[in-house]
């Protein structure tokens, strides 16, 4: 749903002077921001002229069809961007930088070393002078990479329809949420306010007696921010172009929103949304939780969160089985009957959206081996038909540990995943926890986690933590777990009491379907000290097919690569005639180049350094607008 709004957005923004004349942004001093996080995709135009005078175009030997976009770096990191057209016609780019300001380079200091306008490789390759990434060969399909961005800094970049074919031009930033990944900032072109309320009677309008919902999230496309709903319901959000729309999203279940969005195009709004329920449904969900895992000699406590997460009012019985090589100790609160190691609690009672919490304290003998697996389980019977069984039940598995890091981060699934899954979107569910190994107890704990491009924001869903928790989602889903006043106490005092966790689960896009990386990580703060930075999970799946283009004017000749298998230094030789320059890449494995230059129209022999590449087989492409030839390099 996101991907389609996103790109109905962008086609109102830019279609209506893209086919004729100049385009709204054909012109470095008009550019456009590029955001991170935004899908980009606007018809491109046709007949729309060449790039203006000025600039020097690198290996660009024209530049017909420009549309310029800036980049005003946020936080540091690497940028990579990916540009293909639909339906597959060729398309260029080149990117400058970096600069301090947004229309100052305009246009004298967009220079490549030594080059002209529309000569093509007169620098000799890049990166030179300012030209940091630069493609003229014959591809739909095209990669910018920008390295060690900074903050404040800012890059200039051109996209060009050399096909001067209808199409259109589609692009986005691929590493974002990635470890190492920069992000740009998008400073607001107008503001919108409103509430998230419950609309009792329907009727699309807020009545007075109907109050604000917490936990609402308005997103702004052109920023691609989150803001979240406070409890009375209300929010302030800003976007970073006009005309756009302000979508909502409240997750539940069970929820319709009236209207799904606004058209947004002065200075400031007021946008309301309403919210209704489907009546009479029961629900009920399970959640098992370690707080830590389970060590000979010491207590090992369990955590059980029943959630009516229904529209009506709920009971049942729970019943938690815990493996025999436990010994029980306690239940908070005390349950009905004890049979061995089964506990069960009678007609629990949930009233619409509260939640039911059980700890359950067990102990380990020392004498139990490391690495002994265990099994508990956790399931909850309503005593009418439950719309839902299947998350009535949870189940915890694990084996006994020795030493261990009390402050880590988990995910359910792990590691690969199929891309059928994906497809389906996957729902991956995370777990933080801590534990305050200081000296004194600490009064609020802050669990600081950035989500993954690769997942849905608002898909995020609360399931359970060890003590009362909220949470806020910002920004480029930037989401903030707040412990107030949990006065955890530390190690020395209390050391069953000393720890805590939240847990969380949240769907990745069906783009994972492709092949990506998701990894997360998260900062834990205790009071105001320095953050507690946690491992980094990742779950993935595995590119489907090559991610290297093909190109349209494909001529193949012949090309060698020595040494190969190569440790540092490789020779690459090939034969083409023509006069034209071309471009030399190493791509690997997912499909990015990870090292590139510019071949002049007299050169049939180029060395590569390729000592700083991991160990790995990479494809070598020589290309240009008549020539393409690959051959596979082995990295030892």
């Amino acid at each position: 749903m996101k991907k389609n709004y996103i790109l109905s957005i962008t086609i109102v923004l830019l279609f209506s002077l893209s086919s004729i004349g100049q385009t709204l942004n054909g012109l470095c001093e008009t550019s456009l921001p590029f955001c991170t996080g935004i899908t980009y995709n606007y018809p491109a135009g046709v007949n729309t002229g060449s790039g203006q005078t000025g600039p020097s175009y690198a290996c660009l030997g024209s530049e017909p069809n420009p549309a310029w976009y800036y980049l005003q770096i946020d936080q540091p990191g690497e940028i990579s961007i990916e540009i293909h057209t639909v339906p597959q016609h060729d398309v260029d780019f080149i990117c400058w930088g970096p600069f301090n300001s947004q229309t100052g380079p305009c246009t004298a200091q967009l220079t490549g070393s030594g080059s002209t306008h529309h000569v093509a490789g007169a620098g000799g390759g890049y990166p030179s002078g300012n030209v940091i990434d630069c493609s003229y060969d014959a591809s739909w399909q095209e990669w910018c990479y920008i390295p060690n961005a900074q903050p404040g800094e800012y890059y200039i970049f051109l996209i060009t329809n050399y096909s001067n074919q209808p199409c259109n031009i589609i692009f986005n930033q691929i590493n974002t949420g990635q470890v190492g990944a920069g992000i740009t900032s998008c400073g607001p072109a107008a503001t919108v306010s409103g509430n998230f309320y419950f609309d009792s009677n329907n009727n699309g309008t807020k009545d007075v007696t109907e109050p604000g919902l917490y936990g609402g999230l308005a997103y702004a496309p052109t920023c691609g921010f989150y803001t979240q709903s406070d409890t009375a319901g209300n929010y302030n959000a800003y976007i970073c172009a006009t005309p756009d729309t302000i979508w909502s999203f409240y997750n539940h279940s069970y929820t319709i929103i009236t209207p799904q969005y606004y058209e947004l195009t002065g200075s400031t709004s007021t946008a309301d949304f309403g919210v209704t329920f489907t009546q009479n449904v029961i629900d009920v969900s399970t959640i098992l939780t370690e707080c830590i895992p389970a060590r000979p000699g010491f207590d090992y406590n369990v955590f059980a969160t029943i959630s009516n997460v229904g529209t009506d009012s709920s009971c049942g019985t729970l019943t938690i089985s815990f493996d025999t090589i436990f010994d029980y100790i306690s239940a908070n609160p005390p349950a009905d009957v004890i049979t061995g190691n089964t506990l069960t609690w009678n007609n629990v009672c949930l009233p619409v959206f509260s939640t039911n919490n059980y700890t359950i304290s067990l102990f380990l003998d020392s004498t139990t081996a490391l690495l002994t697996p265990y099994v508990l389980s956790a399931n909850f019977v309503t005593n009418s038909l439950d719309s839902s069984i299947v998350n009535n039940s949870d189940t915890i598995s694990n084996i006994v540990v020795g030493s261990f890091d009390p402050n880590d981060k988990q995910v359910t699934p792990s590691g690969e995943i199929t891309n059928i899954a994906a497809a389906n979107e996957q729902e991956l569910e995370y777990t933080i926890r801590f534990q305050n190994t200081g000296t004194y107890q600490a009064t609020n704990i802050t669990i600081l986690d950035t989500l993954s491009s690769w997942l849905q924001v608002p898909s995020l869903t609360l399931l359970s933590s060890s003590h009362p928790c909220t949470y806020n989602i910002s920004g480029h889903g930037k989401v903030q777990f707040i412990f107030n006043n949990i006065n955890l106490p530390d190690a020395n005092t209390n050391e069953s009491g000393s720890h805590g966790f939240v847990k969380f689960k949240v769907k990745c896009k069906p783009s994972l379907a492709n092949g990506g990386n998701v990894y997360n990580t998260a900062n834990i703060y205790f009071d105001y000290n320095l953050p507690i930075v946690t491992n980094t999970t990742l779950t993935f799946t595995k590119v489907i097919t090559t991610n290297i283009p093909s190109i349209k004017k494909q001529v193949t000749k012949s090309i060698s690569v020595q040494p190969n298998p190569a440790i540092d230094i490789v020779t690459v030789n090939f034969d083409y005639a023509g006069k034209e320059a071309l471009n030399i890449e190493i791509i690997n494995n997912l499909g990015k180049t990870v090292q590139k230059q510019l071949v002049l129209n007299n050169q049939k022999t180029v060395n590569l350094n390729v000592s700083n590449l991991s160990a790995g087989t990479y494809t070598v492409r020589i290309s240009g607008k008549n020539y393409s030839v690959n051959e596979m390099l082995i990295k030892q």
